[in-house]
């Protein structure tokens, strides 16, 4: 990839894009495998309001860009467990949730120097990039409020990330 990526934290006039690219990449990618309960619930847990609510308050939302176009954002809360992570699908697989999940996890280990672990609820279809990534279940697939996800954790304290 030639292009280059700049990592940055969420700002709230970018809101907007962020909630339009998290949509957009969950009806393409995880939507299908959901009820209609599921989506919805998922659609009010991104809304704009909630997302800025996170952002000020307890919430590290990160974003990678390319010329100003946000290709992908995480976001983590209480340092240690991942809400959002979403990649555009031209750029799946091309490292950029790496890229955000390494800065993510510095800010992190920065405001709990005793972080040993990260957690994440990761959608089915999902679950092979954050096995990719160090991560790995803890338990099999879970249904909430019609969503379905599988219980992750990256242990840092084995070294398997920065």
């Amino acid at each position: 990839m030639n292009e280059q990526i700049r990592i940055r934290d969420l700002d709230e006039s970018d809101i907007n894009k962020a909630y339009r690219l998290v949509s957009s990449v969950f009806d393409e990618f995880v939507a299908p495998l959901y009820s209609d309960e599921g989506v919805e619930e998922f659609n009010r847990f991104i809304n704009p309001t909630n997302l800025i609510e996170r952002l000020r308050t307890d919430s590290l939302i990160l974003v990678a860009e390319i010329e100003s176009e946000i290709i992908g954002v995480i976001g983590f809360r209480d340092w240690s467990h991942i809400f959002l992570l979403f990649i555009k699908g031209d750029y799946q697989g091309k490292g950029i949730a790496n890229l955000l999940l390494n800065e993510s996890l510095k800010r992190c280990k920065s405001g709990n120097h005793n972080l040993e672990n990260v957690t994440v609820n990761s959608s089915p279809n999902a679950v092979t990039a954050y096995e990719r990534m160090g991560f790995i279940a803890t338990s099999k697939e879970q249904l909430t409020k019609g969503i379905c996800f599988v219980p992750m954790v990256l242990d840092l304290v084995k070294g398997n990330a920065c």
